[in-house]
């Protein structure tokens, strides 16, 4: 800090300056010239210190230490400064960072993207060359937005939704290091409802949590937990392990079935058997199930690794199909 300090010569000593810096050297050597009119210092002597090579200027109202190291993270601050507004009540309001540059910030993918990402709200007019700016009224502020190294951003769930549409190459790669992270629950209901408004950007995280090649094997303990998970709820009927169907007289084995509610769950490990034979295989095996009834689940690798979640899934799919009257005896 005192390296930046020094760099303004006989302004070193000026408590104004002073303070900015101070603020700048938090931020990586940026700041707004709205901070630096309350802290009273005026325009000119901002043009003077652009002149005389003290401060660089990248946006309009945007400035940044010379003395200040350049690296990813001030760009970052810059481009929320750069998108930064004055509101009606006299706060201020920036754009959050978003998509690949959230999830960078987070963590889920290795490299931030050359371009940031922000988004504002809608009515929120302002463009800025080199930063992609993005509206969108899918994102709820209570509840996506969080802050990161003193930044606004997305949270890990909303920046993961959105990564797909910008970088649909790295949600896989991200999903893994969200899961060793996070909770995938929470991934689970901001999906559901990006989804439900029409989020093109969780299309590509659907194609992956239900990408059965994925799955890395099913467990005997995951069995368990699934059963356990079934079977503390007393109003369902009873479970049964490797239940015996019989169709057009061939008989048929189902992993996990409740046979009174013609539900069953298939958790067989099709990572060692992928391709379109055996998708095709098991589409025929929905089709025989279901022509007799059977509503028949395949398990992805989200459930694989979340089987408590499953069981609630299973036992309100069970509930849904007895009280709808589907299932007849």
């Amino acid at each position: 800090m005192s390296q930046c300090v020094s760099t303004f010569g006989d302004m070193r000593n000026d408590a104004a300056w002073n303070a900015v810096v101070e603020l700048a050297a938090s931020r990586h050597g940026t700041f707004h010239a709205s901070e630096a009119a309350t802290a009273g210092i005026e325009q000119r002597r901002l043009r003077l210190a652009v002149k005389q090579g003290e401060l660089l200027r990248p946006y309009p109202r945007v400035y940044v230490l010379r003395s200040a190291q350049p690296s990813p993270l001030q760009r970052l601050h810059v481009a929320t400064l750069a998108t930064q507004l004055d509101r009606v009540d006299g706060a201020t309001t920036s754009g959050v960072l978003s998509h690949a540059s959230a999830s960078a910030l987070h963590g889920l993918i290795p490299n931030h993207p050359p371009i940031p990402s922000l988004w504002v709200p809608r009515g929120h007019r302002v463009r800025a060359e080199g930063i992609d700016v993005r509206r969108s009224e899918i994102v709820d502020p209570s509840i996506d937005i969080t802050a990161v190294h003193g930044l606004p951003v997305m949270s890990r769930a909303a920046a993961l939704c959105q990564l797909g549409w910008v970088a649909p190459h790295l949600v896989e790669r991200a999903v893994d290091e969200f899961a060793r992270t996070s909770s995938m629950r929470w991934l689970s209901e901001t999906a559901d409802r990006y989804r439900s408004q029409g989020s093109r950007g969780v299309v590509v995280l659907d194609q992956v949590l239900n990408d059965p090649k994925r799955l890395v094997g099913v467990t005997e303990s995951w069995f368990e937990r699934v059963v356990a998970g079934v079977l503390r709820h007393r109003d369902l009927p009873p479970i049964e392990l490797q239940y015996e169907v019989i169709i057009n007289g061939r008989r048929y084995r189902i992993d996990i079935a409740i046979p009174e509610a013609r539900v069953g769950v298939e958790a067989h490990s099709r990572e060692f058997q992928w391709g379109p034979r055996t998708v095709d295989a098991d589409n025929v095996r929905d089709l025989l199930f279901g022509s007799v009834g059977w509503q028949l689940f395949y398990v992805t690798w989200w459930q694989a690794h979340h089987p408590e979640a499953f069981a609630d899934l299973l036992t309100s799919s069970v509930r849904s199909r007895l009280a709808s009257g589907v299932v007849t005896h």
